[in-house]
């Protein structure tokens, strides 16, 4: 099935940053059960989506995430004409994630993803980012709720990757799996910084450990 629909649409400007962009498809044919969705685009502009969603007419929403953090661009230099993506699961976790309280901790920018491993599997987040709001402020904890991911049993490791030279630093990810009782802690014992840039810190961290105890 294909939308036709374009970045820009009638007089509104569709596909701005962060943007949230809501579309009515009512031609469709019906499609029975769907499992993942395609976009793709005509122009060299570039263009990230972090997330879609899909509310069928008689059916749950279902949730499709750019776990590549791929850019849509027909130009091969700057991304890919087309973007597949597709279901993971039905799980639904919560992510509350602590920016240290010190100098220079804050971040404007992480192109924050977490890979979720647990005794079934691995599932993956797309670009973690809150809209219209400032995420990564030192001593804030930012919250995320990611639907539509597959369920991996008991959580083991996480394993964190950013995408922007900003350094952050975090004390904890505190990752809760709905209709799980106790929740799963990552603390940051070494205090390890993140960004792209290898002289502020490192891109990629995992962390393992076991639910709470108490």
């Amino acid at each position: 099935l294909s939308s036709g629909i374009n970045a820009e649409y009638g007089e509104k400007k569709m596909a701005d940053k962060q943007n949230v962009d809501t579309f009515t498809i009512t031609d469709g044919e019906a499609l029975g059960d769907l499992t993942g969705v395609t976009l793709s685009t005509a122009g060299q502009d570039t263009w990230m989506v972090g997330w879609v969603t899909v509310q069928p007419e008689d059916g749950e929403v279902m949730y499709f995430y750019n776990t590549g953090v791929k850019t849509l661009s027909t130009d091969p230099k700057k991304g890919v004409a087309s973007l597949d993506m597709v279901e993971q699961g039905k799980a639904k976790y919560l992510i509350y994630m602590t920016t240290a309280c010190v100098k220079g901790a804050k971040a404007d920018f992480t192109g924050l993803t977490i890979k979720i491993e647990g005794k079934k599997g691995v599932t993956e987040t797309g670009l973690l980012n809150q809209i219209n709001n400032n995420n990564w402020e030192s001593g804030n904890t930012d919250v995320f709720v990611v639907q539509g991911m597959k369920d991996v049993g008991h959580v083991t490791c996480i394993e964190m990757e950013v995408r922007s030279e900003d350094m952050w630093l975090f004390t904890v990810v505190e990752l809760h799996k709905v209709g799980d009782e106790l929740p799963n802690f990552f603390i940051n014992y070494d205090k390890t910084r993140m960004s792209t840039d290898p002289a502020q810190g490192v891109s990629t961290i995992k962390l393992c450990n076991e639910k709470c105890s108490l």
